[in-house]
C-alpha cells in the first residue's frame, strides 16, 4: 500500500477501444498489480477521456479501486491520474494532443510502451512506480521487480 495521507492515487490506463474486450489479459494484470499496490486503476479507451479545469473525466470506464479485486463498471468518471500508461495509441492512433492535456493537467507520471515493454508491460508499470516514488515521496509496496537492465547486471 502507498504509505502517505494523501488522498488514493490513481493510475490511467488507456487502450483502443477495439483493444478492451480482446486483450483483457494484458491490462487486468496491470489494474490488479496497480489495485494492490495502493492506487485506484482506470481503464478507458481514447474517445471516452475528456481533459477538464481541474481534472479529468472518462464518459465510460472501468475502475478497480484500492485493495479490491474486481472491476466497477463507470460513467462520467472524475480523477486526476498520478502515472498514466498507455500502449502505442499516442502515435499511431493520433492522440498527442489529448494525452499531452492529461499529462499537462495532472502533472502525472507517463510512460509510452516501447515494442520492449509492451512485451513486458509489468516493468513498464515498475518504471511508472519509481518515478511516482521519486517524484511524491510516496513509498509504493509492491513485489519485487527487476527491469531489463537491472537483470544484465
Amino acid at each position: 500500500m502507498i504509505t502517505s495521507n494523501k488522498v488514493t492515487p490513481s493510475i490511467l490506463l488507456i487502450f483502443p477501444k477495439e483493444w478492451l474486450p480482446q486483450r483483457r489479459k494484458e491490462w487486468e494484470p496491470l489494474s490488479i498489480a496497480a489495485a494492490e499496490a495502493g492506487f485506484n486503476a482506470i481503464v478507458t479507451d481514447w474517445d471516452s477521456l475528456l481533459p477538464g479545469e481541474e481534472d479529468v473525466k472518462a464518459s465510460q470506464c472501468m475502475v478497480m479501486f484500492r485493495g479490491k479485486d474486481c472491476f466497477e463498471s463507470k460513467q462520467n468518471f472524475f480523477f486526476n491520474p498520478n502515472i498514466v500508461l498507455t500502449t502505442w495509441g499516442v502515435v499511431e492512433y493520433r492522440h498527442r494532443e489529448l494525452f499531452n492535456k492529461i499529462i499537462d493537467k495532472s502533472n502525472s507520471y507517463f510512460s509510452e510502451v516501447d515494442l520492449i515493454g509492451y512485451l513486458d508491460s509489468k516493468c513498464e508499470l515498475e518504471k511508472c512506480f519509481r518515478n511516482y516514488e521519486l517524484k511524491s515521496g510516496c513509498k509504493v509496496s509492491r513485489p519485487p521487480t527487476f527491469l531489463y537492465d537491472e537483470i544484465q547486471k
